[in-house]
């Protein structure tokens, strides 16, 4: 039977049934890395309000939310998400209210400075600053943090009450045009990682990314890109990668396939510059 908690306590008691009730926890990182990709993913389904009415959790070796399930595979728990005999973690049902929807809120915000290491608008000018001082291109991912931070604050998922929004926007958006002629002008506007900064910086309008989406977008920027430039790429890497993306798979966004990125050519690549430097 399904209880009914807050979404506070559904965070919470999902992490510790997933602490307590799963056989093989390798480390507490595991399980920290667990709360953190879960949290993100319910919040975003409390504020978009992406079940109508509730967020909803449960899993056994039958059946497992998805939200659980992107979490078991993103924190490295779980390679497919699935529970095995025995294990099981809580059915939960939290409701879309304005306790909770207050909660999410100021959740949103406190996990956008945890992701990005600082506040918005430092980032917003640390990276302007960057580009205007580097004439190559810079490591895509940077670009790419901001850019899906900004498009939760053009959407509102994350509000700032300071009257600055609105200028650090602007500098989000001042530092990709200029990066952007950069890439014109040395003809990479084919590369994967342009097309994923293209797609967050001027298309995906208004959308939100999933901390699972975005580590799987960053992995793949950083990884193309790195290709290109002759730098090594290590097994972890590409590990990090795959896991991601399986887990973004869960909530349909497959960003290997989306970008046609072939990791077996990766590799290939990065296998021929590590005998070259023998």
């Amino acid at each position: 039977m399904d209880n009914i908690v807050s979404l506070e306590e559904m965070i919470n008691q999902t992490t510790n049934d997933v602490k307590h009730n799963m056989k093989f926890i390798h480390s507490d990182g595991e399980i920290e890395r667990f709360k953190k990709y879960f949290e993100d993913i319910v919040l975003y389904e409390e504020i978009a309000c992406i079940n109508k009415y509730n967020v909803k959790t449960y899993a056994d070796d039958e059946k497992v939310s998805n939200n659980i399930k992107s979490s078991l595979i993103a924190s490295g728990i779980k390679i497919d998400g699935n529970l095995e005999p025995k294990e099981n973690i809580s059915s939960l049902i939290s409701a879309l209210n304005t306790n909770n929807l207050l909660f999410a809120k100021k959740r949103a915000q406190e996990l956008e400075k945890e992701y990005l290491g600082n506040d918005f608008g430092y980032k917003t000018f640390e990276l302007a600053n960057d580009v205007s001082s580097h004439e190559e291109i810079i490591d895509p991912s940077q670009l790419l943090k901001v850019g899906v931070c900004m498009q939760d604050r053009m959407s509102g998922y994350v509000e700032d009450h300071s009257g600055y929004n609105n200028s650090y926007i602007l500098y989000a958006k001042k530092a990709w045009n200029e990066e952007k002629q950069k890439y014109i002008k040395e003809g990479l506007t084919d590369k994967p990682y342009y097309r994923i900064l293209n797609d967050v910086f001027e298309k995906d309008s208004l959308k939100h990314y999933t901390l699972v989406h975005r580590k799987a977008l960053e992995h793949a920027a950083r990884i193309t890109y790195k290709v290109d430039n002759d730098v090594l790429i290590t097994e972890n890497e590409l590990e990090e990668l795959h896991r991601f993306n399986d887990a973004s798979k869960v909530l349909n966004e497959d960003v290997l396939d989306k970008y046609k990125i072939k990791i077996n050519q990766v590799n290939k690549k990065n296998k021929r510059k590590i005998k070259s430097k023998k």
